[in-house]
């Protein structure tokens, strides 16, 4: 009897350690296929054969961005299996394809490995060109897994006017000058900016642009009339965007009394950085001597 519980129990042991074995290699095959992360439930593949591998992109793949300045997120992809399940632990190579911008530490080609959610990013700097760019990203630079971005450059905040033409010009009292004041605006790259606010100003003699609009001017008469015009007379303006090439003009009728007449150019934003043009009022019997 002693002798059979001795057997009894030694088979008992054997098949606790068999059935110990069976479950501690079904664990280890799960897991070399999929782990499960604890922190948000997302399943992570921990391997995968190259030739199943694929990027998945968590960016847009066509951005509008200021030209020097780093996109506002990084360029992000993830590395996914045939199932689509993310693999973490996978190089992935960001490459600028030509000039027009720089990724981490300047560098026009980075590598990255993903991470525990398979995501593997790359920060963009855009050079001061406008147009597009393009940077690719990929896995050993494998076709099947490349990623392609656009981004396109546009210009950023205006930076400074100059004036083109129209400067120091002279014609009879009264009449339109034969050429407009002209300026342009461009950013801190000397990129032309468009659609942006200039506001010209007369701000010596009386003269009046020639899209000024009377019918805003109010008259009165009377005592309160003559004071809000010799106190209270507000300066002729004439507010004007700029054209595709970063251009704004104004033109100017002289006023009626011979002198210097005097237009004052400022652009939004470079309130300090005024650009100023002048023209002479003839009477008009010099004008024939």
């Amino acid at each position: 009897f002693k002798f059979f519980n001795r057997r009894l129990e030694r088979v008992f042991e054997v098949a606790d350690n068999l059935r110990m074995r069976l479950f501690m290699t079904s664990v280890l095959s799960l897991s070399d296929f999929a782990l499960e992360d604890s922190s948000n439930g997302i399943e992570v593949a921990s391997s995968g054969t190259p030739s199943e591998i694929r990027l998945r992109s968590l960016s847009e793949k066509k951005q509008l961005s200021t030209v020097g300045r780093h996109l506002q997120r990084p360029l992000t992809v993830q590395t996914v299996n045939s199932q689509g399940i993310p693999i973490t632990g996978v190089e992935v190579v960001f490459e600028v394809l030509g000039d027009g911008g720089f990724l981490v530490d300047k560098q026009t080609r980075y590598t990255v490995t993903s991470n525990k959610k398979g995501q593997a990013e790359a920060s963009f700097l855009l050079t001061g060109e406008v147009g597009k760019r393009t940077v690719v990203a990929s896995v050993n630079d494998n076709e099947h897994t490349k990623l392609e971005f656009q981004i396109n450059g546009i210009p950023g905040p205006p930076a400074k006017m100059v004036s083109v033409s129209g400067n120091h010009q002279s014609a009879v009292t009264g009449q339109l000058l034969s050429k407009p004041f002209v300026v342009a605006l461009t950013d801190a790259f000397g990129n032309p900016v468009k659609d942006s606010a200039v506001l010209f100003t007369i701000t010596k003699g009386s003269g009046r642009f020639a899209h000024y609009n009377h019918d805003n001017d109010k008259e009165s008469g009377g005592i309160t009339g003559i004071f809000k015009k010799k106190f209270l007379a507000q300066k002729v303006t004439f507010e004007t965007y700029t054209d595709a090439k970063g251009v704004a003009e104004a033109s100017l009728v002289l006023g009626p009394l011979p002198g210097v007449n005097e237009v004052t150019a400022v652009a939004k934003g470079l309130s300090k950085s005024p650009v100023v043009f002048d023209a002479m009022a003839q009477a008009e019997e010099e004008v024939t001597v």
